[in-house]
């Protein structure tokens, strides 16, 4: 049976290969009409019947994500959902297309100023209003700067950009100062973090209240929140790009897949994000729906504290990666959602290296334990916490079984994410799951947050790896990614992470959608979505 189940996970991974979406190796795609085509997504079976009939209003999207978010600060927001919703409010200086290539948006074009790499010239567009009518200029940039630099859900991904220098050169000329050269930060300057904010607005009012009241550059006026239920927007007349095929926009709160699916199917939606596994086969089999799937930026991993006094202990960190079928758990815990790991970097970030699955070998998983001092007759016992994701939850019930059998019992703790996090960050937990997405593509994004500060993660911090991180932000050429591929080594040789899997992105919407944005962020950019007719 175990054999017959890592076939099936082979399979599988070939499947998704194949209908991986043509946007998956992107990172947020460009609002600008070149970048805004058609992308060639694997969909559902041509097979049934199109009927591009709706029941929505034709000048309205309707969208639903899976969570509230608690706020639309774009620096401070640390939800998915929220990111959605806030790329249709708010713009970047620039974007990556879906070649990964960087391209215009509230800058028009940009340049370093000198072989150091500490200070990169932007020039702005002229033409840019916020959506009270006042004009966009480069202090707005120097005030966001400041912003990323400082609030805690952004200032880890800005930690080389020296913000008391940044200057505005003239009210269309944005110079960005960087404490040392730092490769990837056009790349974070193109995440939703690096949205531009206006100085004046946010300071006219508390952070409690510009977190509720979001007012950018972008295509949609924020127009109310409803709590609960979903957030209203419209067409800013004044926009400065393309216009969208619809005025109206709504992103609505539906917390359950299953109502999701039954909202979409019902066509009380356009579409939705975050397919569960249960529903997929359904939805691709349902009249009237496309499915799109992607290779996502989505890792899933196991972390330990390594100061914990029993897993500081390597045999203990091998017992549990080789005690566990991870293709078999992976096969049956994410289905089409999921591929196994065989990295702490995912395939679509830079700097991905393979280092191999852990074998599955419980012998090899009793012989590490004894050398730890733990037997039969001495079990290890561990709590492991988790946040209130479906997959984390079936992965982790899965591996449960496994260790139990080499003499390992874990106790599983689920948690909302805020109290998962806060328990992980002040080490009551020290044995738990690592979710992490990084929005920007590229590898220190992901050791970043793994080793430098951001809440909720276990990892101590390794001297070695940090020295390696820095190097590799500051080494401006493809060198860098060899800085990336040791510290993958370094994670997989002293087990300080075990990898569980990779995402697959899986959206869903009508088929009279088009030019749906397949993003393997789980951001879309749903501005630029057409209609079938």
């Amino acid at each position: 049976m175990k054999n017959l189940a890592r076939v099936l996970a082979l399979v599988l991974a070939l499947m998704l290969v194949f209908s991986a979406c043509s946007k998956s190796s992107g990172t947020e795609s460009s609002s600008s009409s070149s970048s805004s085509s058609s992308s060639s997504s694997s969909s559902s079976s041509e097979t049934k019947k199109p009927n591009y009939v709706r029941t929505t209003d034709p000048d309205t999207l309707s969208y639903a994500v899976n969570v509230e978010p608690a706020k639309l600060d774009p620096q401070a927001n640390g939800y998915l959902a929220g990111m959605t919703i806030t790329r249709f409010i708010y713009d970047t200086l620039i974007v990556k297309d879906s070649n990964n290539e960087f391209q215009p948006q509230l800058a028009k074009s940009w340049e370093y100023t000198d072989d150091t790499y500490t200070v990169i010239r932007f020039h702005l567009r002229e033409d840019v209003t916020w959506h009270n009518g006042d004009k966009f200029t480069a202090d707005d940039c120097v005030f966001t700067m400041g912003r990323c630099t400082t609030i805690a859900n952004s200032k880890t991904m800005f930690t080389s950009v020296d913000a008391e220098a940044c200057e505005a050169v003239d009210d269309y000329t944005f110079d960005l100062h960087l404490k040392y050269p730092c490769a990837p930060i056009m790349s974070y300057l193109a995440t939703t973090r690096g949205m531009i904010v206006h100085r004046a607005y946010v300071e006219s009012m508390d952070d409690d209240e510009f977190a509720r009241k979001p007012m950018g550059t972008s295509a949609f006026v924020f127009d109310e929140w409803i709590t609960g239920d979903r957030v209203n927007m419209h067409y800013y007349e004044n926009y400065y790009g393309e216009k969208p095929a619809f005025t109206k926009a709504n992103v609505r709160f539906i917390i359950e897949s299953a109502t999701r699916a039954i909202e979409l199917e019902s066509g009380g939606v356009d579409g939705i994000g975050d397919v569960a596994a249960d529903d997929v086969a359904r939805l691709e089999s349902t009249d009237g729906v496309q499915v799109i799937k992607g290779f996502s930026y989505r890792f899933h991993g196991l972390t330990m504290w390594e100061e914990d006094p029993i897993l500081s202990n390597i045999h203990v960190r091998k017992a549990l990666a080789h005690a566990v079928d991870w293709e078999a758990c992976v096969a049956t815990a994410y289905k089409a959602t999921g591929v196994v790991a065989d990295s702490t970097l995912p395939t679509t970030v830079y700097g991905y290296e393979s280092q191999g699955v852990y074998k599955y070998d419980p012998e090899y998983a009793k012989a590490e334990l004894k050398e730890a001092g733990y037997d039969t007759n001495n079990r290890l016992k561990l709590v492991f916490v988790t946040q209130e994701d479906t997959q984390s939850v079936n992965t982790v019930e899965i591996a449960q079984s496994f260790w139990a059998e080499v003499g390992i019992d874990v106790e599983i703790h689920t948690h909302d994410l805020a109290t998962a996090s806060e328990l992980q960050s002040n080490h009551e937990a020290v044995f738990g799951a690592f979710i992490m997405s990084p929005g920007s593509a590229d590898g220190a994004h992901m050791w970043l947050s793994m080793w430098k500060g951001q809440s909720g993660n276990l990892q101590t911090s390794d001297p070695e790896i940090n020295e390696w991180l820095q190097k590799g932000q500051e080494d401006v050429t493809d060198g860098r990614a060899e800085w990336y591929k040791k510290i993958q080594r370094k994670i997989h040789d002293e087990y300080k992470i075990i990898p569980v899997s990779f995402g697959v992105i899986v959206y869903a919407v009508r088929d009279y959608v088009d030019n749906f944005d397949c993003n393997p962020g789980n951001i879309p950019d749903l501005k630029y979505v057409k209609w079938k007719s």
